[in-house]
């Protein structure tokens, strides 16, 4: 894998939660690899061509993880949440969005549905590429299931 800029990179073989405060990160483990890379981000969800209106994600960004608590605090929005980004089984894309990120109008519209919609392709920013391909991967338009637990809303895409 190719390395990413380290203060957004995650500490690998577990999964980050962080407390509604966000002054406070506790490690989760988890059965991931030992050589699994995750990136905390912030993501606007919508449509880019529709200026973030609409479904799916119109935005990402990497959040340094010791200022979380002060990122989400400026960001919180209808349309925004904190988010690890990594890849799960069969090398998937995974999205752990926290729901302590999000208010209550951005968790009914997003995630208020067994399934996140896609409305257009979105392609992961070369900043937050954490494959080992050139390009970003993509995020193909469509429905992907939500599994909800341990504070977060996780997609597989």
């Amino acid at each position: 894998m190719k390395p990413c800029h380290n203060h957004y990179l995650l500490k690998p073989g577990a999964y980050w939660s962080m407390k509604a405060d966000f002054r406070n990160i506790l490690l989760l483990q988890s059965d991931h690899p030992a050589d699994l890379q995750q990136l905390l981000v912030g993501v606007t969800f919508g449509q880019s061509s529709e200026e973030c209106e609409n479904y799916g994600i119109c935005r990402m960004d990497p959040v340094d993880y010791s200022k979380a608590w002060k990122y989400n605090a400026q960001q919180k929005s209808s349309n925004k949440a904190i988010g690890v980004i990594s890849l799960g089984k069969n090398k998937k894309l995974e999205i752990a969005f926290l729901r302590a990120s999000m208010t209550q109008t951005c968790q009914k519209k997003y995630f208020g549905r067994p399934h996140f919609q896609v409305d257009e392709h979105f392609v992961i920013p070369p900043l937050i590429n954490i494959t080992d391909q050139k390009a970003g991967p993509i995020i193909y338009k469509g429905q992907y299931l939500i599994q909800s637990f341990n504070g977060f809303f996780v997609v597989a895409f």
